[in-house]
């Protein structure tokens, strides 16, 4: 969640004349955060849940993911058509849109900006929040339904 953060960070820089590859060093580093993140905590999840309820718990972790994807979506594009001009939000949707024509591109950016920001505070408001769940917990198949293992530091169980 950090590394993404950084990345949602350097896209804060972005300007009306930012080159293509340093928009394309930021969404590396973004892709990286999440790749980095994302298997860690599926992980983490599904290791704590008992084998008989890791379907309902895949089938939960994978709603919720959805939801949030579909939650940032709906706010990003909120926050950036709020700064663009009504009739060419309607050209873009109908498709006759041409380039950047009749798009008062300062306004767009510092849209974008606010938009990036949002993303790097839910990023550090996630990696918080991952923090806070603490060490790696691992199901015991042989201590039943309640039964636990915190992995210590030293990588043994206690």
């Amino acid at each position: 969640m950090v590394v993404t953060g950084v990345g949602l960070a350097g896209l804060l820089t972005i300007g009306v004349d930012t080159p293509y590859w340093q928009l394309a060093i930021w969404q590396l580093v973004i892709g990286a955060g999440a790749g980095l993140f994302n298997s860690p905590n599926t992980s983490a999840v599904m290791g704590v849940v008992p084998p008989a309820k890791r379907g309902i718990a895949a089938g939960m972790r994978a709603m919720l993911q959805s939801t949030g994807f579909v939650i940032s979506i709906a706010l990003a594009i909120g926050l950036i058509t709020s700064a663009m001009d009504p009739k060419v939000m309607v050209a873009i949707f109908a498709g006759t849109q041409t380039g950047s024509r009749g798009i008062g591109l300062g306004p767009f950016i510092s849209a974008l900006h606010i938009a990036f920001g949002a993303g790097v505070l839910a990023s550090i408001l996630g990696a918080v929040i991952s923090l806070m769940r603490g060490g790696h917990r691992s199901w015991d198949p042989e201590g039943g339904s309640e039964a636990l293992i915190r992995d210590a530091e030293s990588g043994g169980a206690i």
